[in-house]
């Protein structure tokens, strides 16, 4: 079943940081998760605002979409294995196919069970 998740946190963390952080979760294939920002930076033909509106996103986003992602899992990594400077800001947006809602949930990862 496919998982899709979109991942925010605020604007003051060290992105890079964050996303080396992140980043060093491992799938259940054994490859590392490979969270994309919607900020292109590397793209030439995306201006860095692509996404619409008329000014820059207040947030980092993160997101993408895995085969079975054990979104517990994830959940605990980014409460224990990642150093925020803002945790109360970091939120989690999930799309799961195995519970049969066909919405998206909200997480708030420091309020999360």
């Amino acid at each position: 079943m496919d998982t899709s998740v979109i991942l925010i946190f605020s604007i003051l963390e060290d992105f890079a940081k964050r996303q080396k952080e992140i980043s060093v979760f491992k799938l259940y294939t054994g490859r590392n998760i490979d969270l994309v920002s919607i900020e292109a930076p590397d793209d030439p033909d995306l201006d860095a605002a692509w996404y619409g509106g008329s000014k820059y996103m207040s947030q980092f986003i993160l997101i993408g979409a895995y085969k079975s992602l054990e979104i517990d899992k994830f959940i605990a990594h980014l409460k224990t294995e990642v150093n925020w400077e803002e945790p109360e800001e970091v939120q989690l947006l999930v799309y799961d196919e195995r519970t049969g809602d066909e919405i998206y949930r909200l997480i708030n990862i420091f309020e999360a069970e």
